[in-house]
């Protein structure tokens, strides 16, 4: 497979307003099509995922969210893409930290105000035992102002950085949360205990209810909450990672819900060829992209805040026929002397994966996404992008047989090369 070929048919696919944004951020930035584009999916799961669900056949129900690494080199410019495409998110954290902030300082004052009336009455209280004269007025008072005790404010969050186990638990903890866990330097959140914890991402990922048992607290449970992952890494540090820890990722099957993305280096071609300063058209259609990101945030804000469930996503009769067929494809392919033999994990969570990146996409798509069917376009976007991520797994994570050759280098070229011009 061509990786430039492939990423550009795609891109054609998109719905115009992506199309736009994308050119934008290549344009500004000159960073890979593939490296925003992953960016861009990313985003996009972090607004719909407290939103949808996709059911692409009956009884089958798969959560929004996405899990993506990025391998790029210092100097292919992802912290530039970030900020420019994770601008709405952070802003939208930042209202929220702001309104938490506005909404802790009003509680801190009623309890204050609490405590101090709790004084008065406890020794309203004293007095009337050392009296021995019961008062119904003052007991009833004193119940009624325990029933009353202000509650501190519940922290909003859509977003964690550096955070511990425990920590990303608790904020699980509230029913139908949805967070995101970005790093732009993942070599230290790989290396870190939170990561090892591939079953709390394994769970995450499929949106099970976890049950978390505490030493000195009451089990709390995460139900139906979501996470989207979204990772940047310099290829030397993950594969120096996953030399020394990437075993157990890849046996506990959380390399196979992850979406790679090693996209081909613009270093040495990048050209300057118009003015760097925006343009209006630039900062439209940039807007544009932000504004919709802002929207589906504010939406999943209100749906939690009013307890409603997320809307479960259907598809066309002719999406459910495309996705039938790849799933037969892709379970042919997982068969002994077939190229997925040795990737069955990767295989298994293949049609999954192309369900995540078709919700996000329509989602963004349609203002009336809940009435609208996941299109045979749109699924079948997401299928090639499936396959695009999919492939990027088959060379990086080559199988162990190419490994038992005695001219290891020769054989691994070759695999290499034919992988890469494999025309599916």
């Amino acid at each position: 497979m061509n990786q430039h070929r492939a990423i550009e048919a795609v891109i054609e696919r998109l719905d115009q307003s992506l199309w736009d944004t994308l050119d934008v951020v290549a344009y500004k930035t000159k960073a890979p099509r593939f490296m925003i584009l992953t960016q861009m999916l990313s985003v996009m799961a972090i607004a719909s995922q407290q939103l949808v669900d996709i059911s692409p056949k009956s009884e089958m129900k798969i959560p929004a969210s996405l899990y993506t690494l990025i391998l790029a080199a210092s100097g292919e410019r992802k912290s530039t893409v970030d900020k420019l495409l994770m601008k709405p998110v952070r802003e939208f954290e930042k209202c929220l930290a702001e309104q938490v902030d506005a909404a802790q300082q009003k509680y801190q004052i009623e309890l204050e105000l609490w405590n101090i009336k709790k004084k008065v009455l406890r020794k309203e209280l004293d007095e009337m035992h050392k009296k021995g004269d019961e008062q119904p007025i003052i007991i009833e008072a004193w119940h009624t102002h325990h029933s009353n005790m202000p509650i501190a404010p519940l922290v909003k969050r859509i977003l964690a950085e550096d955070i511990t186990v425990a920590k990303l638990k608790s904020m699980l903890a509230e029913k139908n949360t949805s967070l995101a866990l970005v790093s732009d330097e993942a070599g230290t959140l790989l290396s870190s205990d939170l990561m090892k914890d591939n079953a709390l991402f394994n769970s995450l990922w499929s949106g099970q209810t976890i049950r978390v048992d505490r030493a000195n607290a009451p089990e709390v449970h995460i139900e139906g909450a979501r996470l989207t992952l979204s990772m940047q890494i310099q290829p030397d540090i993950y594969r120096i990672f996953r030399d020394s820890n990437g075993d157990a990722m890849r046996s506990s099957g959380l390399d196979a819900r992850i979406l790679l993305c090693e996209p081909e280096s613009e270093i040495g071609y990048r050209q300057e060829d118009r003015d760097d300063s925006a343009s209006l058209d630039d900062k439209i259609k940039l807007g544009r992209f932000s504004s919709r990101i802002d929207a589906l945030l504010q939406e999943g804000l209100e749906m939690r805040a009013q307890g409603k469930e997320r809307h479960c996503l259907n598809l066309t009769e002719s999406a459910k026929k495309i996705w039938n067929d790849k799933f037969n494809d892709i379970e042919y392919a997982m068969r002994g002397g077939e190229y997925l033999e040795h990737y069955k994990d990767f295989g298994s969570k293949f049609m999954e994966q192309a369900s995540r990146i078709a919700a996000a996409l329509h989602v963004f798509k349609n203002r009336d996404y809940r009435n609208a069917l996941v299109t045979h376009e749109t699924m079948q976007t997401a299928i090639e992008l499936a396959e695009i991520y999919l492939h990027q797994a088959l060379i990086i994570f080559r199988s162990p047989e190419a490994r038992e050759f005695v001219d290891e280098t020769h054989v691994n070229k070759l695999l290499e090369w034919i992988i890469h011009n494999w025309d599916n």
